[in-house]
């Protein structure tokens, strides 16, 4: 008798434990922020890098309230916060300079449990376009269907001067 005395009360010390470990586990749950989502699209146009992303799989304790961006150069180690606030679930990042590597990443929040992890990143190169102006001395030269233009270059990155090939193909 005197073990089944001493076996009941134990018992009942780990179903309290249990019990309480069971409401810390949901309180936990209850205040979970999201996961981080996957990769984001990234799409290069010039100068600018159009984004978008899914919802992560596991909202963690409610819907997604809002959602961050950052981005920054391949080579740099610091990243720039992009002015992104709400749902919706793409991004245009403008003024970036062209013809270098950047990485952009995305996390979520909700309202219990805050900001999640940053996504993995998402990669891509802006396009530059140059501004050109032609001038009178703009000249053409055709040689065996492809064409050498010469003309005067202005604008972000352009030489003062440049030749730039121009092949045509004619079909018809």
């Amino acid at each position: 008798m005197r073990n089944q005395s001493f076996f009941a009360p134990a018992m009942g010390w780990l179903a309290l434990l249990a019990f309480l470990a069971c409401g810390l586990a949901a309180e936990a749950q209850a205040q979970a922020p999201p996961d981080a989502p996957a990769a984001p699209t990234v799409r290069a146009s010039s100068n600018a890098l159009a984004v978008s992303w899914k919802t992560p799989s596991d909202t963690g304790a409610g819907a997604v309230t809002d959602y961050d961006v950052r981005y920054k150069l391949s080579t740099a180690s610091e990243w720039t916060a992009f002015d992104h606030s709400g749902t919706a679930r793409a991004a245009t990042i403008t003024g970036l300079l062209g013809n270098a590597p950047y990485e952009v990443q995305v996390r979520a929040s909700n309202a219990a449990g805050g900001a999640g992890s940053w996504s993995p990143s998402g990669q891509g190169t802006p396009t530059s376009l140059i501004d050109i102006s032609f001038s009178a001395g703009t000249s053409i030269a055709e040689s065996a269907g492809a064409f050498t233009v010469q003309f005067v270059a202005s604008g972000a990155g352009a030489a003062d001067s440049a030749s730039f090939p121009i092949t045509y193909l004619l079909s018809g």
